[in-house]
C-alpha cells in the first residue's frame, strides 16, 4: 500500500492507494501540484526527490505547501 501525506497548518492528512486503485490519488497529486505544493518522493534512505509527475508504484509522497518568506 502506497501513501501520499498532504502537509498543512494542522498537520498531516494521509491518503493511502494501491498501483492498481491510483486514481483518486493522482486527481489529489495534481491538483496540489496546481496549487502550488511542492511534491516529494521518499526515498528508501528517508530522503526526498522532487517529483512532477505522478508515479502510481512510489511507496510514499509528501505534499509540501510552498513556504512563502517575507
Amino acid at each position: 500500500m502506497s501513501e501520499l501525506r498532504v502537509m498543512n497548518e494542522t498537520g498531516d492528512s494521509r491518503f493511502p492507494w494501491t498501483p492498481e486503485d491510483s486514481a483518486t490519488a493522482r486527481e489529489l497529486f495534481n491538483s496540489l501540484k496546481k496549487q502550488g505544493y511542492l511534491l516529494y518522493e521518499v526515498q528508501g534512505d528517508g530522503k526526498g526527490t522532487v517529483i512532477r509527475n505522478f508515479n502510481p508504484e512510489a511507496k510514499t509522497v509528501v505534499a509540501v505547501p510552498r513556504v512563502v518568506g517575507g
